[in-house]
């Protein structure tokens, strides 16, 4: 899986790859209306710091204001989770690490998705080649994450069919700036050997 960062104060940002990959949750309801967990991965590392997906906090004081990024699992990672074409997707999850969370709501908090044919993200790719591509699932005026360390669920507003290919999870945060947050946003993922998720089908 790879990720891509468009952060801070400026709309566009500068884009960043980050060779981690992020324990993701997706609830898949087929036709049958069977719902199965399966899991992309086996997510068991924090980082020193912050990852930027789904939800970014440098730190408690971090005078960021805004922040965009884009996940990106592959056809191969889908398929061998066992994730078939057709599957609705209507909830996601990401394993936090610690107690983090905003001291004030985000103000604006919006999630994205797109069926693909990547196998990796773009570097330098612009916000608005997201936005011609994906699909919003999820959006939030008074946007937090739970005060304890465990999966953070995102219920999505729009279901989102899964046609097969690649997936990309996109999001877009506006939130308060410094003394915003009770520390920096922990989020769990794999080392070198691959991307983690854990989905529900």
């Amino acid at each position: 899986m790879s990720t891509s960062n468009y952060q801070n104060k400026n709309p566009l940002g500068k884009l960043l790859r980050i060779a981690v990959c992020f324990l993701v949750a997706l609830l898949l309801n087929f036709n049958l209306q069977a719902q199965t967990t399966v899991q992309i991965g086996t997510g068991n590392t924090l980082p020193s710091n912050t990852l930027y997906s789904p939800v970014y906090r440098f730190s408690a004081t971090s005078t960021t204001t805004h922040c965009r990024g884009n996940i990106l699992y592959t056809a191969a990672e889908m398929s061998a989770a066992g994730i078939p074409a057709g599957a609705t997707i209507t909830k996601i999850a990401f394993k936090k690490g610690n107690t983090a969370n905003f001291v004030t709501p985000a103000s604006n908090y919006n999630m994205l998705m797109a069926n693909t044919s990547n196998t990796s993200l773009a570097s330098g790719l612009a916000w608005t080649s997201i936005l011609n591509t994906h699909n919003q699932v999820f959006q939030s005026s008074s946007f937090n994450i739970p005060n304890t360390i465990g999966w953070v669920d995102w219920v999505l507003t729009t279901p989102f069919n899964y046609t097969g290919g690649a997936l990309e999870i996109a999001y877009e945060m506006q939130m308060t700036g410094n003394g915003g947050a009770t520390d920096k946003f922990l989020w769990e993922y794999s080392g070198t050997s691959g991307s983690s998720a854990s989905l529900i089908v």
